[in-house]
């Protein structure tokens, strides 16, 4: 995977600590990532598809799961992955704890997943 795009609920990465940990993360690895853009106005929804570049690998979700499905709705035509890091309380979905982050991403790189 060469490039990551970030959707970020940013009343649960407040001042988006966890989101730019990621971030730096990637970069010290050479590896392309976006950030949608913050205070975007929208009536639903946390992010517009068509904002995303084209050569996005893999979508990371930053939040819980209400946060992963509706990233999910917003963005299926897409036909990307998606990958929740939980930044909630409970997660099913969102299945990425924050202390499993690098793991996470570092398996994502190797090209070791489902």
């Amino acid at each position: 995977m060469e490039h990551f795009y970030i959707i970020t609920n940013e009343h649960k990465d407040c001042g988006h600590k966890i989101t730019n940990q990621i971030r730096q993360y990637l970069e010290v690895r050479q590896v392309k990532c976006s950030i949608q853009a913050a205070e975007r106005e929208r009536k639903s929804g946390y992010t517009d598809a068509g904002c995303i570049p084209e050569d996005v690998d893999c979508i990371l979700v930053l939040g819980g799961d209400g946060t992963l499905l509706q990233a999910a709705r917003d963005t299926i035509e897409r036909d990307i992955p998606l990958l929740g890091i939980n930044l909630g309380t409970l997660g099913y979905l969102a299945e990425v704890e924050v202390a499993g982050m690098e793991e996470a991403l570092h398996q994502l790189l190797k090209g070791n997943y489902e």
